[in-house]
C-alpha cells in the first residue's frame, strides 16, 4: 500500500478492492464497452498529462566491459534527438487510415490505460476512434516535451482541450428496468452460513460470536441490506470496534483519533484533529455552539470521555471571564460539572483549579492542579452535587433515560453506564498521577 500508516493502509487497501471490483464487474458483463469521441479523448488525455507531468529525476548506471560501473547521463540536446522520430512515427501514425499501424504501435498503451478505468475492452467501432485520440494526445505531450526541451516552459494552451472522463454508464442509452433482486440481509447471510457449517461441525460459540458481530455491524449501519455495504462502511466499522476496544483495555494499540471528528454532535459545531500547539502531541479541538468562545482542545481520551458523556444530551459551556481561568462546564444548573475535576476524579472537598498562566483554550491535564480546601461539611444538605465522576455518570444516565429512544446510539442503561466508566478507566490509563498541590494558579 506504500505507507506506513496502518489507518491509510486500510483506506487505500478499500479504494483498491473497489476499483479491482468494477474490473470484476465489467468483466463479468461479457461484451465490449460503448466509448464516444469525447470519452476517447478523455482517457487520451490522461496519457497527455502522464507524459507532461514534472519528471522524477533518476540516476542509472552501466557495466563497463572492464568491471567499472560508469553513470549514464543525457543532455537535452541528446534527448530531443531521440524526440524526432517519435514525432514522425506519431504523425505518420495519426494521418494513416490504417487502424493496424495504430494498433502496432499504441494496442498495449491503450489496453492498460483502459484497464485502469475497468474496461476490458471496447467494440470495433469504438477501437479505431480510440487509439486516433490516443496517438494525437501522446504527439501533443511530446510536442510540449520538446518546447520544454529547446527552453520554451509556457503553458501548453492544448492542454485544455482535454474534457473530464465520464464513464460509459453516465452516457449510455437507457435500457429496460430488469425487475429488482430480492433483498439479501447481513443477517440472512449469517443464518444461511450456519445452516451450511453446523453440519460440518462447527462450534456454537463461532456462530454465536459471528452473530453478535453482525447483529453490531448492523446496529452501526442502521440497514440490514448487504447489498448497500460499502468499503467505508467495513473500515469505519472496524475503528469503532479498535476504540471500544481500547476503553476496555488501554494496553491495546490506539485506534485512529479521526473517528472522534467524524460527526459533530450536540454541543459541539465542529471537531477536528491538530497537533498541540504547545507539545505538538495528537490533540482534538472543538467549537461549541456559542460563537463568541474560540476553539478549545484536549487529548483524545479526554475528548473521548467528554464527549460519551454528552452522547444523549447536555449542553457545554465556558466560564471565560477574562481574567486568564477559563473552566469547560458539561451541563448546567445543578447538573454542573468542570472539565479539571472530571479528569482527576476529585471528590467530595476537593478543588482543581486550572493553572492561570497556562493557554485557557487548552484543556489539558497539565493545566490543572489541585489545590487543598479542608475537610469536607459534615452538616451538606442530603442530595447535595458531589460534582465528582459518580454525579457525572448519574447525570448522564438521567440524560439517557430522557432521550435514548430517540437517539441513533443504542444501548442499554448499564451498558451506558459501562462504557462511561470504561471512558474514566481510560483517562486514568493516560493521566494517572495527580496534579500537583500549588498554592497559586501559576
Amino acid at each position: 500500500m506504500r505507507t506506513l500508516d496502518p489507518s491509510e493502509a486500510k483506506a487505500r487497501q478499500g479504494q483498491a478492492a473497489a476499483t479491482l471490483e468494477t474490473f470484476w464487474a465489467t468483466l463479468r458483463k461479457c461484451r465490449p464497452v460503448t466509448l464516444d469521441h469525447k470519452q476517447a479523448t478523455a482517457l487520451a488525455g490522461e496519457l497527455y498529462r502522464a507524459w507532461t507531468a514534472d519528471r522524477v529525476r533518476t540516476t542509472s548506471v552501466t557495466l563497463m566491459p572492464d568491471g567499472r560501473w560508469q553513470r549514464d547521463s543525457e543532455t537535452p540536446d541528446e534527448e530531443l534527438g531521440a524526440l524526432e522520430p517519435i514525432l514522425v512515427r506519431l504523425d505518420a501514425a495519426s494521418e494513416s487510415i490504417e487502424p493496424s499501424e495504430l494498433e502496432h504501435d499504441l494496442g498495449p498503451v491503450v489496453d492498460r490505460l483502459l484497464l485502469r478505468r475497468g474496461i476490458a475492452s471496447v467494440d470495433e467501432d469504438t477501437r479505431p476512434i480510440l487509439l486516433k485520440a490516443c496517438a494525437q494526445g501522446l504527439r501533443d505531450a511530446f510536442l510540449n516535451r520538446k518546447r520544454n526541451l529547446e527552453g520554451d516552459y509556457s503553458a501548453d494552451p492544448k492542454a485544455a482541450r482535454f474534457p473530464d472522463y465520464e464513464p460509459p454508464e453516465l452516457t449510455a442509452q437507457p435500457k429496460t428496468a430488469s425487475p429488482p433482486s430480492p433483498k439479501t440481509s447481513l443477517t440472512g447471510l449469517v443464518v444461511d452460513w450456519w445452516a451450511e457449517r453446523k453440519a460440518a461441525g462447527l462450534k456454537p460459540s463461532t456462530h454465536e460470536s459471528y452473530r453478535n458481530t453482525t447483529a453490531a455491524f448492523v446496529a452501526y449501519l442502521k440497514h440490514d441490506d448487504a447489498a448497500r455495504v460499502t468499503a467505508d462502511d467495513v473500515l469505519g466499522f472496524k475503528n469503532l470496534q479498535a476504540a471500544l476496544a481500547k476503553i476496555t483495555d488501554p494496553t491495546l494499540p490506539e485506534p485512529p483519533i479521526s473517528l472522534l471528528t467524524a460527526h459533530p454532535h450536540g454541543p459541539f459545531t465542529a471537531v477536528w484533529e491538530a497537533p498541540d500547539p504547545e507539545s505538538g502531541e495528537p490533540a482534538v479541538f472543538f467549537t461549541i455552539q456559542n460563537a463568541e468562545r474560540g476553539p478549545r482542545w484536549t487529548p483524545p481520551e479526554v475528548f473521548l470521555m467528554l464527549d460519551l458523556l454528552l452522547a444523549y444530551g447536555g449542553g457545554l459551556s465556558v466560564n471565560d471571564a477574562g481574567n486568564g481561568w477559563a473552566y469547560l462546564r458539561p451541563w448546567g444548573g445543578v447538573s454542573r460539572h468542570t472539565l479539571g475535576r472530571l479528569i482527576y476524579d476529585a471528590k467530595l472537598g476537593d478543588v482543581v483549579r486550572q493553572r492561570k498562566r497556562a493557554d485557557h483554550h487548552a484543556q489539558l491535564p497539565a493545566n490543572f492542579f489541585k489545590a487543598s480546601a479542608g475537610k469536607p461539611q459534615a452538616d451538606r444538605p442530603s442530595g447535595t452535587p458531589k460534582r465528582d465522576r459518580g454525579d457525572a455518570i448519574e447525570t448522564a444516565l438521567a440524560n439517557f433515560h430522557r432521550t435514548h429512544r430517540r437517539s441513533e446510539l443504542p444501548a442499554t442503561a448499564e451498558e451506558y453506564r459501562q462504557v462511561l466508566r470504561d471512558a474514566f478507566r481510560l483517562v486514568d490509563a493516560y493521566h494517572a498521577e495527580e496534579p500537583p498541590e500549588a498554592h497559586e494558579a501559576a
